[in-house]
Order: C-alpha cells, then structure tokens, then sequence
C-alpha cells in the first residue's frame, strides 16, 4: 500500500488519483491441468460489455460478473428434475483496471514546461487483431 503522504506530511496527490473502474477481465473456466480462458471487455464510448471467446465476440450483461468470475457453488437441475449442488469452474484470472481521471488531469499543475501538451498529443497505433469479429461495429479503442 502506498502512502498519499510524502515525507514533508503534505498529500501528494488527490483521492481522485487512486479511483479506478474495472475495465476487463480474463477468466478460466476448467481445472489447474485443462480448461479455456475467455475474456470480458468494457468498451469505452457506449460502456458496454461484450464477451471475448476464442473467434465470437458477443454482448455480456455485467450482472452476470459473479456467477462467470467467481466460482463458488451453483444449483443446478439434473434431466430427472433433481436439483443438486456442485463447484462452479468459472474463476476470474486477471482483472484489468483504469483509472478513472487520467494521470494528465489530476497531476498538470505539477508537470515542467510543455509536457503535459506533448502527453496529450501523443497518439499510439492500434494493435492488430487476427481474430474476425461477429460485430464490426465495436470500437475498443
């Protein structure tokens, strides 16, 4: 855990600093010597969730994080109509956060000369996927 107090007493940075949301999530679904990882992605302008797996990408409703993600107990009913218990194989893997101000925003009163133009200028290229999408439409940049 990081301190927001620097040597002198005085915050270092605002609360708003260390807000985050969750933006993705691989999950694996199986055991520790087999199984399927899967991904979970909020895309950014619509701040929708769409499902990642292997050559679909389909929209998830995030209500339905827990029972993918973490494990845990689930009911389920037998084709003779009996309800039994038994471990859910689905488990969270990795969970990716952003944070919710940019760095730029919070920290600008504090960065030298022109670095905060020459940040924010700065544009980074796409990666390339190789995987075809279901729904061309999504933008996840």
């Amino acid at each position: 855990i990081h301190s927001m107090h620097g040597t002198d007493g005085k915050n270092e940075r605002p609360s708003s600093y260390y807000s985050y949301n969750l933006r993705g999530i691989v999950a694996h679904v199986g055991a520790i010597d087999r199984g399927h990882y899967y991904s979970f992605i909020k895309e950014r302008k619509t701040q929708k969730w769409y499902e990642f797996n292997d050559r679909s990408v389909i929209p998830f409703n995030p209500e339905n994080i827990p029972s993918e993600c973490f494990g845990g107990v689930e009911i389920v009913t037998n084709s003779n109509g009996v309800q039994t218990s038994r471990m859910r194989e689905n488990s969270a893997y990795l969970l990716v956060y952003e944070r919710e101000e940019s760095a730029i925003n919070i920290l600008k009163d504090r960065l030298p000369g022109n670095v905060e133009a020459e940040v924010s200028n700065h544009q980074t290229a796409p990666l390339p996927v190789n995987v075809p999408m279901v729904n061309s439409n999504i933008d996840l940049k």
